[in-house]
């Protein structure tokens, strides 16, 4: 029992000075209530370390190294106008192949009034400035463009900060784990330890995301070729018209057709009746 009581206050000096290294809000630390205890005096001492105080750990200070870069997300959207946009395509596939970019979304859309493809790209943040110089410089017709620059680097720190904390904690539950002999001690500190393993796995991703995005920048392209304008149907020649005019009626008839089908038991129904009136008045005459 001494030796157990040894190795816990051991890690609670370890973790007390690490917990004054943090910069917390002095109203918050105030405030924060202690955590259900685990079971007997060594429970107390784990509860002194902040272990158990999942405000603790879910509220880390800033982080100790200043010397990190800066973090910056850099996106854009261009739009072309092109006579040829099969011809367009290809340029632009040749430049997202040559500068390692690749699409991320491809959209093809044909109304009556353009032909565009609605293309998104991943390109590396090295080559960003240089795809879209290219762009500029190949003759295409810009029509608009739009560069986005976003300085993620506090929000990049912050997340760092409180995986390397909750990691930190995490090795000093686990070693506590081992030390444990209670069953309540074992059952407490090993729900401690799932919940910080899905706070870790949460901000893990967040990170990864951040860097994906900081890596790779997103490009909209749009590309698109108007078609020619027919004007109003007087601007349509008279056999135009005619022509439109004996399709509509055609269309009629079948519709006229496929509606009487969907009725016919109710015209057989009236014809029965209207047999059944003039053999009435016929009857009624004759007497």
């Amino acid at each position: 029992m001494k030796k157990r009581l040894l190795y816990l206050t051991i890690y609670s000096l370890i973790l007390l000075n690490l917990s004054c290294n943090e910069k917390y809000d002095s109203n918050t630390a105030n405030s924060q209530a202690p955590s259900k205890s685990i079971s007997d005096k060594s429970s107390a001492d784990i509860k002194e370390t902040g272990l158990i105080n999942q405000n603790i750990i879910d509220n880390s200070g800033n982080p100790q190294d200043t010397q990190i870069s800066t973090k910056i997300i850099r996106d854009g959207s261009i739009s072309i106008k092109t006579t040829d946009l099969k011809d367009s395509k290809n340029k632009i596939d040749k430049l997202i192949k040559q500068y390692n970019a690749y699409y991320e979304r491809e959209e093809l859309d044909n109304n009556e009034y353009n032909t565009s493809y609605n293309l998104k790209v991943r390109v590396p943040i090295s080559n960003f400035d240089k795809l879209i110089a290219n762009m500029e410089n190949s003759g295409f017709n810009i029509k608009s463009k739009t560069i986005q620059v976003r300085d993620v680097t506090n929000e990049y720190i912050d997340i760092e900060s409180r995986l390397k904390n909750k990691q930190d904690y995490l090795t000093k539950y686990k070693d506590l784990l081992s030390k444990a002999t209670n069953i309540k001690d074992i059952v407490e500190i090993e729900n401690n330890i799932r919940t910080i393993q899905e706070e870790i796995e949460s901000q893990d991703n967040q990170l990864k995301h951040l860097n994906s995005q900081i890596s790779y920048s997103n490009l909209d392209i749009y590309i698109f070729t108007q078609k020619e304008y027919r004007g109003s149907n007087y601007d349509i020649s008279f056999w135009d018209r005619l022509i439109d005019s004996f399709n509509n009626s055609m269309y009629a008839i079948v519709d006229f057709f496929f509606f009487t089908i969907s009725v016919w038991p109710f015209i057989v129904l009236i014809i029965i009746a209207y047999i059944i009136i003039r053999k009435v008045r016929k009857r009624n005459k004759s007497r």
